[in-house]
């Protein structure tokens, strides 16, 4: 069981290094300058993908119902962007806390604290991870529409076949359909989209690695103050979690330094988003009333 826990953890904890690793998020000591111009190339495929979407909502705002559609994902890309943007900003407070991972690691391969530490962890992942999938199905959703929607139209011989980008973007520039810049925008908005993906599937489970962290952390010190009794040297027991505690403020300042700014955005934009969901869904249901109850 401890086993299973054990590895679950690993698992979860490399698969979320291995994603920042490639957005160029992970804190690394003497980093390459590619490594860390990485970040940026990220921060302007999701601008970029956003700017395009930004102008079809302005092509159609008098249509609120095909507005509404494109917001949701267009906020989706500039979520991404201040994810990576607090990322870069406070590159030092994450390479401060790489001291919660060490602390951990030492914790879990305790016997006496191993069960008490990967308690609850099974949840976090499970809620990570499924939101990591449906944001990679959305994100391949959206790619392979317009090549399924080419290919049907080439195969059917319609003309002229049109050619559309996977979020439907506009351009101030000219964009010939089948030409070098539409496949370079598709190539572009493609790779933001798996970029996203990247994003969604990192930063959040970072938080929630910070946060299984820190509460084991807290009922490491717990653990040692119910059981003062039992040590040899109460005082120096609990001289050492008082300077654990205040370590673990400083980490808690940290992360809410880091993720503050994500997770208030995120609050605003999910009950806009919210609403735009349950008009879309109106909007739906009333054709929809109009189709089988004719006047």
């Amino acid at each position: 069981m401890v086993a299973a826990k054990l590895s679950e953890y690993n698992t979860y904890r490399k698969i979320t290094k291995w994603l920042l690793l490639l957005l160029g998020l992970f804190p690394l000591e003497n980093a390459s300058l590619f490594y860390r111009f990485l970040p940026y190339i990220h921060l302007f495929l999701n601008l970029g993908t956003a700017f395009g979407m930004l102008g079809f909502v302005r092509a159609h705002i008098t249509n609120i119902l095909v507005v509404s559609k494109r917001l949701g994902l267009m906020v989706s890309f500039l979520t991404g962007s201040l994810k990576i943007v607090c990322m870069i900003i406070y590159h030092e407070d994450a390479m401060k806390l790489r001291s919660l991972d060490k602390h951990f690691n030492i914790l879990i391969n305790n016997p006496q604290f191993t069960n008490m530490a990967f308690d609850g962890v099974t949840a976090f992942r499970r809620l990570s991870w499924a939101v990591s999938l449906l944001v990679l199905l959305s994100g391949t959703v959206n790619v392979i529409t317009p090549i399924i929607l080419i290919i049907y139209q080439q195969s059917h011989h319609f003309q002229p076949v049109k050619y559309i980008l996977p979020y439907l973007s506009i351009y101030p520039w000219n964009v010939e359909p089948n030409g070098y810049l539409y496949k370079f925008h598709f190539i572009f908005e493609t790779v933001a989209t798996y970029s996203l993906v990247a994003i969604t599937s990192s930063i959040e489970p970072l938080f929630t690695l910070y946060v299984i962290q820190m509460i084991g952390q807290l009922r490491e010190m717990s653990y040692v103050m119910e059981h003062l009794n039992e040590s040899n040297d109460p005082e120096s027991s609990v001289r050492d979690c008082i300077n654990q505690y205040t370590n673990l403020v400083e980490c808690r300042n940290m992360v809410q330094k880091i993720f503050g700014p994500i997770i208030l955005w995120q609050i605003i934009t999910n009950a806009v988003i919210l609403c735009l969901g349950i008009f879309q869904l109106s909007q739906a249901s009333l054709t929809i009333h109009i189709v089988l109850v004719p006047s």
